[in-house]
């Protein structure tokens, strides 16, 4: 990665913006194998994966630069086979995040608030999935964004390196090269708290709208 320029370009949208005609877009754009993987039996994921897809395809647009072969590694994190570009993607609750960069590592994650996981449930899976003076605050405050942030600090440093967010279970989440960003994300009545993960402390990040409804960015 170039990081004579170090951006990253964060863009979300609603997912009810999906068009389906635009499928074979995809295919055209990313390779038949990636659009192929966006079809799930659940109709609502099918649709949530669609609008993740269709907003990196309108980010490329939107910053003037062409599509490429998208495969997938070994725990089903994309990438760009051909292109010195990093992307990842999440969507959760009816929105869906995109971020994009040609200077640095990638990761992002979005959690729709407040998270859909009660309080009770929410308090077991910090016990196994945070550390103990995460989950601790956690018990102490019930805090709505004290749980989103940890969490998706992992998944978005997992979406990074491609590993997957389970290596980091019970585990600090990893700083020194690595560096976080958060933002809350409206949009209509929907409510959101996205992650970005980078490997360079020192990249910027942009907010760009393709989207025609409001979606208001605010950084945390």
């Amino acid at each position: 990665m170039n990081k004579k320029s170090a951006s990253i370009f964060l863009c979300a949208r609603s997912c009810a913006f999906a068009d389906s005609a635009r499928c074979a877009e995809l295919g055209a754009l990313f390779g038949e194998e990636y659009a192929a993987s966006l079809n799930k039996k659940n109709s609502r994921a099918a649709a949530d994966s669609l609008a993740g897809a269709l907003l990196l395809a309108d980010m490329l647009a939107a910053l003037g630069l062409g599509g490429g072969r998208i495969l997938r590694n070994s725990c089903g994190k994309p990438y760009f086979a051909d292109r010195d570009l990093s992307f990842s993607i999440s969507h959760d609750g009816g929105m869906a995040v995109c971020a994009l960069s040609d200077a640095c590592e990638v990761g992002v994650d979005l959690m729709a608030m407040p998270p859909k996981i009660v309080s009770d449930k929410r308090l077991r899976l910090a016990e196994r999935c945070f550390t103990a003076s995460e989950a601790a605050d956690l018990a102490a405050c019930g805090d709505d964004e004290l749980f989103a942030r940890s969490w998706t600090m992992r998944e978005a440093i997992g979406k990074l390196i491609g590993s997957g967010v389970t290596p980091f279970f019970g585990k600090e989440i990893p700083r020194g090269e690595y560096a976080y960003e958060h933002f809350s994300l409206s949009c209509g009545n929907m409510l959101g708290f996205i992650s970005l993960c980078k490997n360079d402390p020192h990249a910027r990040v942009n907010i760009i709208n393709t989207d025609p409804s409001a979606l208001i960015f605010r950084k945390i």
